[in-house]
């Protein structure tokens, strides 16, 4: 990763199929608070397709909802960390350089983040009951992960968050 990112230019963005799932990744690290994805520790693949473009796909969500037992997560509570983020990686430098950051851009982001929580509203039941019995997901646990994915306030701080970041 560091490798296809020390040209440092244009040239990296242009080889990416989808250079705006970059930040994407960085939005839905905000979302679930992942602790774990940032410059030092990326955990991204790079898979070329047959047009020689590079798709990205974040890998290893072990360290997600700030680590926490589900009983204890607060949709009231929001701290991002400030400094240990994908969007300031280089890879996530040069693509928001090369990214027109606009109200047309963040519209469509944002456009883009409802839809993705509505999806994961409707199919949060299906996802649950993909998850193994032995790992000890109940239903009172469940019920703690739901409470904080899909709070509004939350949300709009996640998003408000996100844009804060992509800005500067």
């Amino acid at each position: 990763m560091n490798e296809f990112t020390v040209a440092n230019n244009k040239s990296v963005f242009n080889k990416l199929y989808n250079p705006i799932d970059i930040l994407r990744i960085g939005l839905f690290d905000l979302w679930v608070a992942n602790d774990d994805r940032k410059p030092t520790n990326q955990n991204l693949m790079l898979s070329i397709d047959d047009g020689g473009k590079y798709t990205i796909t974040a890998i290893d969500h072990a360290f997600i909802f700030e680590t926490l037992g589900y009983q204890h997560l607060n949709p009231k509570h929001f701290s991002p960390s400030v400094n240990d983020h994908i969007i300031l990686s280089n890879l996530a430098k040069i693509v928001k350089r090369y990214t027109n950051i606009d109200a047309s851009f963040v519209k469509s982001e944002k456009e883009y983040f409802y839809f993705c929580l509505e999806e994961s509203l409707k199919n949060f039941e299906k996802i649950i009951n993909n998850i193994p019995i032995d790992l000890g997901l109940n239903n009172d646990l469940t019920n703690f992960l739901s409470q904080f994915l899909f709070d509004q306030e939350r949300n709009e701080k996640v998003f408000a968050e996100h844009i804060y970041r992509l800005s500067n």
